[in-house]
């Protein structure tokens, strides 16, 4: 009989996590939330629900596409100060720390 507590991985509770993720929010912030799991929770779930992970993966493509077409949106322009420049590349930066291992060198296609 094995041992431990069950799961708490539920598809409510996947969906909060993907409503989450869909609106630019990291894993720690998502966690903060009431009744939600710890990162090292849902680090377990990737690796141990495999159409949990493929949903995330997915969400996570379509967020950094959703990134870089807002970005291209507000035209070259947009960023000729240094400081608009830089705010730019903070973003990046950040979106880019958000990412899963696997996707994080994604947006620099877009940008070297």
């Amino acid at each position: 009989m094995p041992g431990g507590r069950p799961s708490k991985f539920s598809k409510a509770v996947e969906e909060r996590l993907i409503d989450g993720l869909m609106e630019f929010k990291s894993i720690s912030q998502i966690c903060k939330a009431p009744n939600m799991p710890s990162a090292k929770t849902i680090a377990r779930w990737f690796h141990q629900y495999p159409e949990f992970r493929e949903r995330y993966l997915k969400v996570c493509e379509l967020r950094e596409q959703l990134f870089v077409d807002d970005l291209l949106e507000a035209g070259p322009g947009a960023f000729t100060t240094p400081r608009a420049r830089h705010a730019a590349d903070r973003a990046i930066s950040l979106f880019k720390r958000m990412q899963p291992k696997g996707l994080r060198s994604g947006l620099t296609t877009y940008w070297n």
